[in-house]
């Protein structure tokens, strides 16, 4: 069947809201190809660790803005001259690393992040597209991974026996759940503040539960502060936002409190932490410093990527320090984190001024972007692949909607 000159313009839409669509499915997606019971055998673990179901939505990004996307201005000089410096940088990484074949593979992964960020914005700034289209998949694919996550719990042959602590799907450690979660949760309350939409808090309830059950009081915190910072940049709902994720998250607290509970939810280990003044950074104050320590023995170009588990202080036990800030200085030294934030400022300045001009379209994506900012200034999310990838393609959307590309940005802003 032929098509149309008329026709290409809707397929090319259909193209980029199935690729949108598939980022939100990642999460069940990763559910589905790491659901097992028992031992965790090499290719399962890096099937957790590298994520390729992520990977490949990435790629699909990249390809469907290859073909359908708005055309991109031409970087100023600057910016290129500071992309190449970053990528010097990466490969000194490299060179130095005490394991080069895991800072390569790190390395690969965070240029293409880097990829589906740029493709996010070519794909936003095209005339029709409708960005709701990801914010709703996101938070359909939160809820996804929650009900997943349940089956996969009720189905669990022995509970004492189970490994609770790396619990099992997409992840390894129940606790990292709470990326997978807070994801779902952002977006669908951020939807259910415009006018009509009320019924997508229920679509946050599960993944909310989760969260409090799963014991992370980061993904708590994160989805606390995430919601009054974005309710402030956008100018509207700073009330009705915050509210909203306070009662959702109170609401899901006691359903976690009633449920069987094999590891401590997040209610059960605050009140211990504030009852007996322990463990209420869990270790990262120390991790920190030692960090520091680490950073200041290669201050200028770091460690290279994918190899603080061979460093102290986490020889053995951690991947990452828990710290994005210092997660940048330990792998790619000063020159590395000054590098990285040259190239956000520009993005971060278009999506600002999208998100202020068009608050309600766009404060999903705002609130994303925020929660998952608050979330990794005291964890190490951005080590892990979804929302390293999440956290590129959400900020390239904002920049793209923005005005990125040249021309598109105005119009639509104007049809939103």
């Amino acid at each position: 069947m032929t098509s149309s000159i008329a026709d290409a313009p809707r397929s090319a839409i259909r193209a980029i809201h199935a690729a949108w669509m598939l980022i939100g499915a990642t999460p069940v997606l990763m559910a589905l190809v790491t659901w097992r019971y028992g031992p965790i055998d090499p290719v399962l673990a890096w099937m957790r660790f590298i994520a390729p179901p992520v990977l490949a939505a990435e790629l699909v990004l990249i390809l469907v803005a290859w073909r359908h996307g708005a055309r991109l201005p031409p970087a100023p000089n600057w910016l290129l001259a500071v992309a190449a410096a970053l990528l010097l940088v990466v490969a000194n990484g490299i060179r130095v690393a005490g394991d080069p074949w895991m800072a390569e593979i790190r390395a690969a992964v965070s240029v293409l992040h880097i990829g589906a960020g740029v493709a996010a914005a070519s794909l936003a700034a095209r005339p029709g597209a409708d960005v709701t289209v990801l914010w709703r998949a996101v938070a359909l694919g939160g809820l996804g991974y929650a009900l997943a996550a349940g089956l996969y719990v009720g189905l669990i042959p022995d509970w004492s026996a189970h490994d609770w602590q790396r619990f099992g799907l997409g992840v390894t450690n129940i606790r990292h759940a709470g990326f997978y979660a807070a994801a779902g949760v952002s977006a669908a309350l951020a939807l259910a503040c415009r006018p009509g939409a009320l019924s997508w808090a229920l679509a946050a309830l599960p993944p909310a539960t989760l969260i409090l059950w799963s014991g992370s009081r980061g993904g708590m915190a994160a989805l606390l502060a995430g919601s009054v910072l974005a309710a402030m940049v956008a100018r509207r709902h700073r009330i009705r936002l915050p509210l909203m994720v306070a009662g959702v998250l109170a609401l899901a607290a006691g359903i976690a409190l009633l449920l069987p509970q094999p590891t401590p939810s997040a209610p059960v280990r605050i009140a211990e932490a504030v009852t007996t003044g322990t463990n209420i950074s869990s270790g990262r104050i120390d991790m920190w410093l030692g960090t520091l320590k680490e950073v200041v023995r290669r201050p200028l170009l770091g460690h290279g990527e994918g190899q603080f588990i061979t460093t102290p202080p986490g020889a053995d036990i951690f991947h990452h320090p828990h710290q994005a800030l210092l997660q940048l200085l330990f792998q790619w030294g000063i020159a590395g984190a000054v590098l990285v934030t040259l190239l956000l400022l520009i993005p971060l300045r278009r999506a600002r001024r999208a998100v202020t001009a068009a608050s309600d379209p766009l404060l999903p994506g705002a609130a994303l972007l925020l929660t998952f900012a608050v979330y990794m200034s005291y964890d190490g999310i951005l080590f892990f692949v979804y929302p390293a990838m999440l956290v590129t393609v959400v900020l390239g959307t904002l920049a793209g909607a923005g005005g990125v590309a040249s021309g598109a940005s105005d119009r639509y802003l104007r049809s939103r």
